[in-house]
């Protein structure tokens, strides 16, 4: 019986100076030992998480928040949910602004252009003034088939935002990720599971934000890190350290 075990990268994986520990690693190895499937699971695209998959040796990820599954040993993407091309400009066009920067996950990379015979996943609108987004906000929820996927701590409402959290910007850095409204980590993780013929209660999950609520609700043992919000560990069947502690090593040390 295959187990698969979909990790979050940011918050959890990796420390909050963006590395993964020696534990993490020698925690991976050690359950795809045991006969697991480690992937990473995650919002951002294949080509800004090459060295965590090279230093992981994990055999999947789902990037994009969902919106396609990775084979990490083939170099292939192996699932897409697409969006249409004329929704993509469309939507371009409408929340075009000097102090937005567009980018792109198209063919399971991050770029900022893309050519019409690519598939694209998500829209990525950066600002680095914090008032910027929530003013295309309406815009963007106008269109009856894309939705917001994953945003800024600073964005976060009192349901998802940490106790106490001061709303500080994320390294004066503010972002909206944008793709289809039925894209989630869960579709993505569906997807995947669907290939590799993976039920629901084989699959764990280890995450710490909000766009880590749809990854829960598609496995069968979730584990929120210590440094989760408030209502992800709510719901988790276990909570483990915090990311600068290796958690993810302290709950993966328990797998046999």
């Amino acid at each position: 019986m295959k187990k698969i075990v979909f990790i979050d990268i940011d918050g959890t994986l990796v420390c909050d100076k963006g590395q993964v520990s020696k534990r993490n690693v020698d925690a991976i190895k050690r359950i795809k030992d045991l006969g697991y499937i480690p992937v990473i699971c995650t919002g951002r695209a294949v080509n800004l998480a090459k060295n965590i998959i090279e230093l992981t040796k994990v055999d999947y990820m789902i990037f994009a928040n969902g919106g396609g599954a990775y084979d990490c040993g083939q170099k292939k993407v192996i699932y897409q949910n697409a969006i249409d091309h004329n929704l993509v400009n469309c939507v371009c066009n409408a929340v075009k602004n000097d102090d937005i920067k567009i980018e792109y996950i198209a063919n399971g990379n991050l770029v900022s252009l893309y050519m019409p015979q690519d598939t694209v996943v998500q829209i990525n609108l950066v600002s680095y003034q914090a008032d910027i987004l929530p003013s295309v906000k309406q815009i963007i929820e106008s269109y009856e088939s894309i939705k917001i996927v994953h945003k800024s701590k600073f964005y976060l409402d009192d349901t998802f935002a940490p106790d106490g959290d001061p709303r500080t910007p994320d390294k004066k850095r503010f972002f909206y990720d944008v793709a289809l409204k039925n894209t989630s980590k869960g579709s993505g993780i569906i997807g995947l599971c669907n290939i590799l013929n993976i039920k629901k209660q084989d699959r764990i999950a280890i995450g710490d934000e909000f766009n880590d609520f749809k990854m829960f609700s598609e496995c069968g043992f979730n584990v929120a890190m210590g440094n989760a919000l408030p209502n992800l560990k709510k719901i988790a069947d276990f909570i483990t350290d915090t990311n600068t502690n290796d958690g993810v090593a302290q709950f993966l040390d328990t797998l046999n």
